[in-house]
């Protein structure tokens, strides 16, 4: 959440790596490994707040796209759990991230259906292990398509479908 703040106050830099020497100085006493690795604590820290960086952006776009989408119907004040689960499963998307967006646009989001999409996903996903063994998801080429015709970054849709792929 404290990266989203800082993009809501214009800050698009990584910054969290940074104060890995204050941590390490604070709790370096009970934990001496933290200075031995403080190096790739930073190094693995940046990459994952740039990341988030895109997923954010990405999703953000999504979501602008929709709002704009909802605005021509003034009486739909309320995201549907199909786009909020579309957010997630397919850009790693926090739920609460799209909710609280959201709401700072003055709208609501379907949790419920949110939770039977998540549902139906997983039962899809297990019968397609069952049917083919292989236990990996296979990338619809289609919805990439869609994505990048509102201008999302491969980068991050192809992270979203790595992740997925590994079970993280």
């Amino acid at each position: 959440m404290c990266v989203f703040c800082l993009i809501t106050i214009q800050t698009d830099e990584p910054f969290l790596y940074s104060l890995v020497p204050v941590v390490i100085d604070s709790f370096g006493g009970a934990y001496p490994h933290l200075a031995e690795r403080a190096a790739v604590i930073q190094s693995v820290l940046k990459s994952e707040e740039t990341i988030f960086h895109t997923t954010l952006h990405a999703g953000e776009k999504v979501l602008q796209h929709t709002f704009n989408r909802m605005a021509k119907q003034p009486q739909s004040k309320v995201v549907s759990g199909e786009t909020a689960f579309q957010l997630y499963d397919t850009f790693s998307f926090p739920l609460d991230l799209t909710e609280l967006i959201s709401r700072e646009r003055g709208y609501s989001v379907d949790v419920a259906g949110f939770e039977t999409a998540m549902q139906s996903q997983r039962e899809r996903a297990r019968k397609a292990r069952k049917a083919d063994g292989s236990g990996t998801n296979s990338v619809d080429l289609q919805e990439l398509r869609h994505w990048q015709s509102l201008g999302i970054q491969y980068a991050a849709i192809s992270r979203a479908y790595l992740l997925a792929a590994s079970g993280l």
